[in-house]
């Protein structure tokens, strides 16, 4: 799971820096919809992990929740401020060797 969800943030990081204003919407809520298709697989496996350790993430940042009067659950300042943040924790943690903070089931 380690190598996937910095390899996946980081991708997705890239993109996400390039794209004009007018696409980031659409690339952060397919984004986030893959979340779901990698949690298929289960958390017994790299992509599952990965994708559940994502979106617990960004429930925690209050990027996903319901609004009731739009309907809407994504806030999208959150959520790619959510991947900027998480990518550089993630990053940097792995590089100085303590995965303790980020992977505590692990230890």
């Amino acid at each position: 799971m380690r190598l996937f969800a910095s390899h996946y943030l980081t991708g997705f990081l890239g993109v996400l820096l390039l794209l004009p204003a007018a696409g980031k919407e659409n690339f952060l809520a397919t984004y986030f919809t893959g979340l779901f298709r990698a949690m298929r697989f289960g958390t017994g496996e790299a992509h599952g992990r990965g994708g559940a350790f994502q979106y617990r993430y960004f429930r925690n940042i209050g990027a996903v929740s319901v609004d009731e009067a739009s309907g809407r659950f994504l806030d999208f300042e959150k959520l790619e401020q959510g991947i900027a943040d998480l990518t550089r924790d993630v990053v940097v943690l792995q590089g100085n060797g303590d995965i303790q903070p980020v992977y505590p089931d692990e230890i």
